[in-house]
């Protein structure tokens, strides 16, 4: 089978007009698109389907593959219909021009559903998230049957639920894989009234009885949909250089951190009578209630322990902690096991030797400004904050921000 992937990109945006050619970092956004497009290992060819000469030219000028399309059609599908008018594939990957972040193995997932026989005419994506993320109505959520085969797409929250906060949702990515037949029984087929109601392009293709398998993939960087999102995703370029980062953090559903020399300082305090005295760092409290908030999952992992850490720890409402832990490889497998998460949700904070064991068992480690040089090296984040003046608030900022 053969496919290409086409990039949708219309200039004339209503919230961001001339977004395809918006800045981020030195290059245009659909070139981000377009290069990281061209990462598939399975697609044979990737072209972008513009409305505008303005677009046309930047695309040709850097190297790329690019048509011409009716500046008439009302969504990304039409105007992928039109270009399989001209160019004939077995499969056709619809990759949104405003998703600069586009993971390159979510394209493959797609054409591997098609060539597999998982998917039949209509394939897509989506990610597990939290309530959180589930309220927000510019991400639509979708229930599937137990062949991942979507039975509803909706910008509300489904499946209800009683007590929301303990169930995962699946957030719909907006790439979309069809058949060529499918595209041209598309053809006849208009906006269909569910569609027209939620808002929801694949709303029709369900109603007009197709199929529609969906996979289950990461979540990636943010899209460009508004000005506040285009600063968003500029902010989030800046890691686009470290994968964990760029792809992770806002997959992030748990927090396991030390405490010396992160979340108070490098140092140690006593009384005259010998009794420990710890120094904590008030905005680091506000961080860790912010993660508390957003249903972040946290829990501490130090070798070391006493009663002033445990009143502190209880005050701040973390009533996962655990004291003189010799193996912190050990503690953290158990607490993933615990939490019933994937390794791909847990971060990591430390910051001497014995934390480089926990490092390995967590999707992305993280180490403060003023660790030692090893850890640094070792680590995929390192704060600008130093162990205990707000460290684990920058952290936590970085993280409500990427899911947000």
């Amino acid at each position: 089978m053969k496919s290409i992937v086409v990039i949708p990109a219309r200039y004339d945006s209503t919230r961001l007009p001339g977004k395809p050619l918006k800045l981020i970092g030195d290059k245009p956004m659909i070139q981000h698109v377009y290069e990281r497009a061209c990462r598939s290992i399975y697609a044979d060819k990737v072209i972008v389907a513009t409305d505008d000469q303005r677009v046309f030219n930047t695309v040709e000028g850097f190297g790329g593959d690019v048509v011409m399309t009716s500046e008439q059609h009302k969504s990304g599908t039409e105007r992928v219909i039109e270009v399989s008018e001209s160019y004939k594939f077995d499969i056709y990957i619809n990759v949104q021009g405003d998703e600069p972040f586009v993971d390159p193995t979510d394209i493959d997932q797609l054409i591997h559903a098609f060539t597999s026989n998982r998917a039949d005419q209509f394939a897509t994506l989506c990610y597990q998230s939290n309530y959180v993320e589930a309220l927000q109505t510019n991400k639509a959520k979708v229930v599937l049957d137990n062949k991942q085969n979507g039975l509803y797409f909706s910008r509300s929250v489904i499946p209800y639920s009683s007590s929301p906060e303990s169930i995962q949702y699946n957030i719909h990515i907006g790439m979309y894989g069809y058949r060529f037949e499918a595209l041209q029984r598309l053809k006849s087929i208009g906006e269909s009234s569910l569609e027209k109601v939620e808002k929801l392009e694949q709303l029709k293709f369900l109603q007009a009885g197709f199929k529609v398998y969906v996979g289950y993939t990461e979540n990636t960087g943010p899209s460009v949909d508004t000005p506040a999102c285009l600063e968003k995703a500029r902010n989030y370029h800046e890691y686009d250089g470290n994968p964990y980062y760029a792809k992770n953090l806002s997959n992030i559903k748990a927090v396991f951190m030390d405490v010396d020399g992160v979340l108070s300082p490098a140092s140690l305090l006593f009384t005259e009578k010998g009794e420990e005295i710890k120094v904590f760092d008030v905005r680091d409290g506000m961080g860790i209630k912010n993660l508390l908030k957003s249903n972040i999952k946290l829990a501490v992992v130090s070798g070391r322990g006493s009663e002033a850490l445990k009143f502190r720890l209880e005050k701040l409402g973390i009533d996962e902690f655990h004291f003189n832990i010799d193996n912190k490889r050990k503690k953290v497998l158990a607490l993933v096991k615990k939490f019933k998460l994937k390794k791909s949700n847990v971060l990591y904070i430390g910051d001497d030797l014995n934390d480089l064991a926990a490092f390995e068992e967590c999707g992305i480690s993280c180490t403060v400004n003023d660790a030692p040089a090893l850890i640094k090296s070792r680590a995929d984040i390192v704060l600008n904050s130093n162990g205990g003046f707000g460290a684990i608030r920058e952290l936590s900022d970085l993280l409500l921000a990427a899911i947000e």
